[in-house]
C-alpha cells in the first residue's frame, strides 16, 4: 500500500516552489489528497473517468484510516460506535456531510482536472508540471515503450521539477514469489491467470531500471516498510 501522506512528506524537502501536480494513471486520484492541503493545482491522468464517483470513496479512507500522523476529527456519534457502520447503510457523500462537516467542506472544495486519454505517449498537454507522480503503472506499459514514456514524462517537468516512480522489480518479484502461478508470456511479462480483466505485467530487470533513471540529472531511492517489498522507488529530478 503506498501511503499518500507518506509520498508528500519523502518529497517535502523539494516543494517549496512547486505547485502544479500531475498523477499519470490516478485511478481515485487519492494520491493527490495531500497535495491539495499544502495548495497544489490538480491534474490527473487516466484511461477513463469512470473511477471518478468514486473520489469520495477514497477521501473518506484517506482522512480516517490512511492519514494517521495528524488529528481525525470525531464527533460523539462516531466515538460512541454508533455510526461505525454508515458506509454500508447511507451513500458516502451523505456520511461525510452529516459526521464530519468541516471534512466534507474540504472535499467539495477539492477541484480535480482529469484528462480521459488512452495514450499517454500521444496525449496533448498544455503546460508543464512541478511534480509528476508515476506510482505503480511503469510496469503495465510494455517494455519497447517504457524509454519513450518516461522521455515524454521529463518533456513535461518544469526545470527541478520532480518525479516520484515506483514499480515492480523483476529480481524482487522473482525472489519473493509474487508471480507464482501467473503465466509467463515472455522474459519479464508474466500475466494474470484468473481474472475478469487480467492484468499483464512487464517487469523491469537492472538494465531497464537503469536506462529509466539515466535520464535524469538526480536520483534518490527511498524506502518505507509500510510499502511493498517487490516495489523499488525513487525520486527523480530533471
Amino acid at each position: 500500500m503506498i501511503r499518500e501522506f507518506d509520498i508528500v512528506n519523502i518529497i517535502s524537502p523539494f516543494l517549496e516552489d512547486h505547485k502544479k501536480v500531475l498523477d499519470i494513471g490516478c485511478k481515485n486520484g487519492r494520491h493527490l489528497f495531500p497535495f491539495e492541503e499544502r495548495g497544489f493545482e490538480l491534474f490527473a491522468f487516466d484511461v477513463t473517468i469512470k473511477h471518478k464517483p468514486k473520489l469520495i470513496s477514497e477521501y473518506i479512507k484517506y482522512k480516517f484510516d490512511y492519514k494517521v500522523s495528524a488529528p481525525v476529527e470525531r464527533n460523539e456519534h462516531f466515538l460512541k460506535g454508533e455510526k461505525e457502520a454508515s458506509l454500508n447503510i447511507i451513500d458516502n457523500e451523505t456520511y461525510l456531510e452529516s459526521f464530519f462537516p468541516s471534512s466534507y467542506k474540504t472535499f467539495k472544495k477539492i477541484d480535480l482536472n482529469l484528462v480521459e486519454n488512452n495514450d499517454f505517449i500521444a496525449a496533448k498537454f498544455e503546460m508543464k508540471f512541478d511534480v509528476i507522480l508515476l506510482i505503480n503503472v511503469l510496469h503495465f506499459v510494455k517494455h519497447e515503450l517504457h524509454g519513450e514514456f518516461i522521455r515524454k514524462i521529463k518533456a513535461l517537468l518544469n526545470k527541478e521539477g520532480i518525479l516520484v516512480l515506483v514499480f515492480k522489480s523483476f529480481k524482487e518479484c522473482m525472489s519473493d514469489g509474487t508471480f507464482e502461478g501467473m503465466i509467463n508470456l515472455a522474459p519479464k511479462i508474466y500475466k494474470q491467470k484468473s481474472s475478469l480483466n487480467p492484468k499483464t505485467y512487464y517487469l523491469l530487470d537492472e538494465n531497464d531500471q537503469q536506462n529509466i533513471l539515466g535520464e535524469f540529472d538526480f536520483v534518490e531511492e527511498f524506502n518505507n516498510e509500510k510499502w511493498g517489498k517487490n516495489e523499488r522507488k525513487f525520486i527523480c529530478r530533471t
